[in-house]
């Protein structure tokens, strides 16, 4: 598996290279030009929507995610590629991406527990995600943005886009897990890879009955 960040401010502007870290409490996202301190480090849609980009080395059905770290809201976006060849989501708006074969899976409120909103880090509750079973090598988890579709798993908030109170969301993904795709055959070892572009702290381990998690990322960093 391999991970990449991106960032877009808001549903009309255009997705751009971002920076993937290891903090504490799981994956932290920094736009270009954003502060590099807390929270504004975590994957949040202050100023911009922070995105982190999975592929996988075969089809997966990802079906929980887990967050580390959060600070006031915490809704997440979680979108998967159905077309043909590799995505590009460099230059391209969120319209865009939704037309070149991204589909949105769902929207997720308060994914993280009370304890964590305040700024705590934690093993949290793993959120069930993408109960109709839709299977990708590519898996877009993101902080939450109207402009990906998909039906609100919760109340609006104050019009601004954003679910319940309309707070910011600010979180860090520790981990992701879910099965293989039926008929999908990874290369020997394939689900063990150690992704080395970040940081070499996020690893998917495969079980005998085909699930998968991948492990937390930690690193030195406080948050």
């Amino acid at each position: 598996m391999a991970m990449t960040a991106y960032s877009t401010n808001g549903a009309g502007s255009t997705f751009a290279a971002a920076v993937a870290a290891s903090y504490g409490g799981g994956v932290g996202v920094t736009a270009t030009g954003e502060s590099t301190l807390s929270p504004q480090h975590a994957m949040d849609n202050f100023g911009s929507t922070d995105a982190i980009l999975l592929n996988f080395s075969n089809s997966v059905i990802l079906k929980q995610l887990t967050i580390g770290w959060a600070a006031y809201d915490s809704d997440v976006s979680v979108l998967h590629y159905t077309g043909v060849g590799a995505p590009a989501l460099a230059g391209k708006t969120i319209a865009q991406a939704l037309l070149s074969g991204w589909k949105s899976v769902g929207n997720y409120e308060t994914v993280a527990s009370a304890s964590q909103t305040d700024g705590g880090a934690g093993n949290g509750t793993a959120t069930i995600i993408n109960t109709g079973n839709g299977s990708s090598s590519w898996w877009l988890i993101s902080a939450y943005n109207s402009g990906y579709g998909g039906s609100n798993t919760g109340s609006v908030g104050d019009g601004s886009g954003l679910y319940n109170s309309g707070s910011y969301d600010y979180v860090k993904l520790l981990q992701v897990g879910g099965d293989k795709a039926p008929g999908s055959v990874p290369e020997p070892g394939s689900l063990a890879l150690v992704a080395a572009a970040l940081l070499g702290g996020f690893a998917i381990r495969r079980r005998a009955s085909g699930l998968f998690a991948s492990g937390p990322l930690r690193g030195a960093v406080p948050a």
